[in-house]
């Protein structure tokens, strides 16, 4: 399998980006943010992979749907739970960057 290191770069870097720029503390109003960006860069991550490494992948990265932007006024209002479903998109950003870099590392070798 070719890697091509220069956009496995680019994309790991949108992943430690996409987790960076939400405070930890404000995970639960960056619910569809983080969600979101997990969402749109598995998706993108998964179109360069090749297709012997997708049920890993798929595994490892589990499909994620965007949930609305959180509102007191919406019933069932759960900072908890939000915070637990963002920190959850935030941690699988973080793996996948490191699932990358294993591919970057192999490449450089």
């Amino acid at each position: 399998m070719g890697v091509d290191v220069a956009r496995f770069l680019r994309l790991q870097g949108a992943l430690n980006a996409a987790v960076a720029a939400v405070p930890a503390d404000q995970a639960a109003t960056a619910l569809t943010a983080l969600v979101g960006s997990y969402a749109a860069l598995r998706g993108e991550v998964r179109q360069v992979i090749d297709e012997t490494l997708r049920t890993e992948f798929d595994r490892l990265f589990p499909v994620m749907e965007v949930p609305p932007a959180p509102s007191v006024r919406r019933a069932g209002f759960d900072p908890i739970r939000m915070a637990d479903t963002a920190n959850q998109a935030r941690t699988r950003m973080n793996t996948m960057s490191g699932w990358l870099d294993g591919f970057v590392r192999d490449a450089g070798s």
